[in-house]
């Protein structure tokens, strides 16, 4: 299964082709979040969706526009991401805070914005309850230090 469409998967699907070993392409972008891609972009969308043996989309619209750069149809398949909320639901008993409740569901990484959205809600002057749903990365290790020579 290839995913989105960049050099690696170019290289991929290569292999794929001397190794007669059918692929499937995946991806979750539509007209609308790609209608600023390039003409290269454009080339290597087409390159991978004609060779594939099938195509797995994250909506309809996704499927749509895998349809519109070449694939066929008959070979397009919807697979929505999705989450089981049951295991996130809380009974309204449990829920008990004042105000609005904010859910965050995301990685705890810099570039989510975490870090900018706890000191935007202390601004407001609104009762806030916000709720963080999510997994950071494991901390890196500090540097080892030297260890002393025998002198």
């Amino acid at each position: 299964i290839c995913m989105e469409y960049n050099a690696t998967i170019l290289q991929a699907v290569h292999w794929c082709r001397r190794k007669k070993v059918p692929f499937l392409s995946w991806s979750d972008g539509t007209a609308n979040s790609e209608k600023a891609i390039g003409k290269l972009q454009r080339i290597f969308r087409k390159y991978v969706i004609h060779r594939a043996a099938g195509f797995i989309s994250s909506s309809t619209a996704t499927m749509k526009h895998q349809i519109s750069f070449g694939a066929m149809p008959e070979l397009c398949h919807k697979s929505l991401l999705t989450v089981d909320i049951d295991k996130y639901l809380m009974k309204k008993e449990e829920n008990n805070q004042p105000g609005k409740t904010l859910l965050y569901v995301g990685s705890l990484i810099g570039r989510k914005g975490i870090d900018l959205l706890i000191p935007a809600l202390a601004e407001t002057d609104r009762a806030i309850h916000l709720v963080i749903v999510g997994e950071s990365p494991p901390p890196e290790s500090p540097p080892a230090r030297p260890r002393p020579t025998a002198g």
